[in-house]
Formats: C-alpha cells, structure tokens, sequence
C-alpha cells in the first residue's frame, strides 16, 4: 500500500469549517461533535481533517499544508465559482479568503487559499524543471522588493512586506552633499529596479493607512495616463 499524509489541521467550529469545503465542492468523509470535535473532508487526490479547539485564533492560525496538483487552473476556477455561489462573491480578504492565481519566482503555478480556521491551504502545479528560488539582488533597494515580494506572495503576510520595503529608506546613506533627491527615495539606479510593482503591493498601501482621525498625510497608488501602476514611494 502506498502511503498517503493527512493534514489535521485546527479550527474553532467544525460546523463553520464544513459549511466553507462543502461550498467548495469538498465531500464529508467523518464527522464526530463529542468528546472532541473531529471532522474530515475530501476532494479528488485532497484530503484534509480538523479538530476543533474553542480557544484557537484563526486570525493568529500558522497552520498550512501545501497541496500538490496537475490542474491548479481548474481547482482554481471551481473553488471561486463555489464560494461566489455559497458567499455572494469571492473573498479576497478576511477570513476566509482565496489569493490570486500565480506563476512564481521558484518553479510553481500556485494560489493560497485560507479557510475559517485560519489554516493556509497552498495549491500549487509545478511549471518548471527547477523550484530554485531567484538569486537575491545585491543592490539595496533591489534586493528589498525581491525579499518583500516573497513575503507578499508566498506568505500573503502584506504588514511584513511592507516592513522589508520600509527598511532601506529608513536607514539607507545620507545624500551626497548638492545632489537633489526626493525624501526618502533612493537614485534614479535603484528606483527605476522597483517600477515593477508586484501584484501585492495595493496591499501596502492599507498597512501603511492612517488610523482614523490622524492627520498624517499617506501616498496613494496613482497611475499614469495608460493606466499603468507607478511606484508609490
């Protein structure tokens, strides 16, 4: 017999957590209410189980596991038209939520998708010989949008992403003495490396937002005359 690993995962309700893989097309394999809460699901070659525990914090939940397949397009496409059909839309935010459709840096064509738990759930297809992860830029500013990037994407965690892009502005050299640069902006050399916004980036905007009532003044995400994003810093 082969051998064949099952995430068990936790949840606060496993009623909620079935209500949200049943949208997804997800089948009940065992259901258990008392002494402990228990439950399991199942879709093709996806196999999942969870307990419950009444003091878990989804919003603070590092659970995840990673789900290799040969058709994340069609997964993909499923799960929105689930969730659209049970929710009226397509979370993309909150719990739970489902990221956006990518080809990454390292190897894989993948999407995050987090449940009412919290739990991460990465489904991904191999697109590449090699799931080597990008050489790491020397130049400062270079390298911290390739480090906040990953962050981003990989991790969906935006607040830390935009922490990685803070740094180098926060502690980069003092200008040289009669050069005219932006506050806070690095040289034409480094900041024409970051005009590539990545797909999370909207994101930083929210995690650097004012708290209501403050008086501090943010940078909002323009775009040119074609539409295209530019950088926001």
């Amino acid at each position: 017999m082969a051998e064949t690993v099952i995430p068990i995962l936790p949840c606060p309700s496993i009623d909620d957590l079935l209500d949200f893989y049943r949208a997804l097309g997800f089948e009940v394999t065992s259901y258990q209410k008392s002494p402990n809460p228990y439950c399991g699901v199942r879709l093709r070659g996806i196999e999942l189980q969870f307990f419950g525990m009444k003091s878990h914090d989804p919003a603070t939940s590092y659970s995840t596991c990673y789900v290799l397949t040969d058709d994340v397009d069609g997964l993909y496409a499923s799960f929105r038209t689930g969730l659209k059909a049970a929710l009226g839309k397509v979370p993309t935010r909150g719990l739970p939520r489902i990221g956006a459709l990518k080809d990454m840096t390292y190897g894989v064509r993948q999407f995050l998708m987090t449940d009412p738990g919290g739990n991460c759930i990465r489904i991904g297809q191999p697109i590449a010989d090699s799931f080597e992860y990008a050489a790491v830029p020397k130049e400062r500013y270079a390298r911290a949008l390739h480090q906040a990037t990953l962050m981003g994407e990989s991790k969906g965690d935006h607040a830390a992403a935009a922490r990685i892009i803070d740094r180098p502005w926060n502690t980069g050299p003092a200008r040289r003495p009669g050069r005219a640069t932006a506050p806070g902006r690095p040289r034409s050399s480094s900041y024409s490396s970051l005009c590539c916004v990545p797909r999370w980036l909207p994101s930083w905007t929210a995690c650097r937002r004012p708290p209501p009532g403050s008086t501090a003044r943010t940078r909002s995400n323009s775009t040119t005359p074609s539409g295209s994003p530019r950088a926001m810093f």
